[in-house]
């Protein structure tokens, strides 16, 4: 295998693969199959490649904001200060807080020792629906820095490339290989494809997670880690 395909060339190694000319599995067909393919990956393993980055302001007058419409999970939410000229302190963390908890606290009067770890600015967040809220509501707007786990959009030019198809070219097209003998009906295909599609992805993975940071998350909640947090570069400016 190469060491990267575009759609176009992952969809000919799929075909050919098949022995299927394209009056049986039409283009519109394959690359259908090669995103579900690529679906199925995606929500395997917490990628290195599907990390992001954004910003958002958050005003006094905020109730909740949308996050990113590719958002999966966060990995942690810091208050970004730009105008500080230290660069290792321009991103103050916000700590994770039980959103029950949150909205529970005017009637249950354990919230109070219950709280987290203490905030650096006063300030907590919880993802609800894909919304992100900062509580208690600041009293003037503030940038919220949220690295998170980012949903990658189909393949649809046959130059389309992404994470997958440039670093694990093979796991993605046994992936779809699997997901097109299905489609057929091929039922020993489609197990063998199975088969070699999970040797791939255990090894992708292992390959993703080497030297990874693993201080771990806090576990059914996501969000901020127990420890220290996956943080920023200390050069991490914008």
């Amino acid at each position: 295998m190469p060491t990267g395909l575009t759609l176009g060339q992952l969809r000919t190694e799929v075909q050919n693969a098949t022995g299927q000319s394209s009056l049986v599995l039409t283009t519109a067909e394959l690359n259908q199959l090669i995103n579900f393919g690529l679906e199925e990956i995606q929500y395997n393993h917490d990628w290195q490649g599907l990390q992001a980055v954004t910003d958002i302001s958050y005003l006094s007058s905020s109730d909740g904001v949308a996050l990113p419409t590719t958002f999966i999970k966060e990995y942690g939410v810091w208050q970004f200060d730009g105008t500080n000229n230290d660069n290792a302190l321009k991103m103050n963390p916000i700590p994770l807080l039980d959103r029950r908890m949150w909205l529970e606290r005017g009637i249950a009067t354990q919230v109070s020792q219950q709280l987290p770890r203490p905030s650096l600015n006063g300030f907590y967040y919880y993802v609800f629906n894909k919304t992100l809220w900062v509580v208690p509501r600041p009293s003037a707007t503030i940038t919220a820095r949220v690295h998170y786990l980012n949903r990658l959009t189909e393949l649809v030019l046959d130059s389309d490339t992404n994470f997958f198809t440039i670093n694990f070219p093979g796991m993605l097209k046994w992936a779809s290989l699997r997901e097109v003998f299905a489609f057929l009906h091929d039922t020993e295909r489609a197990q063998m494809a199975e088969s070699i599609f999970t040797r791939y992805l255990k090894g992708a993975i292992n390959t993703d997670s080497a030297g990874r940071w693993r201080s771990g998350e806090q576990q059914g909640t996501g969000g901020s880690p127990i420890g220290a947090p996956p943080g920023p570069s200390p050069n991490e400016t914008s």
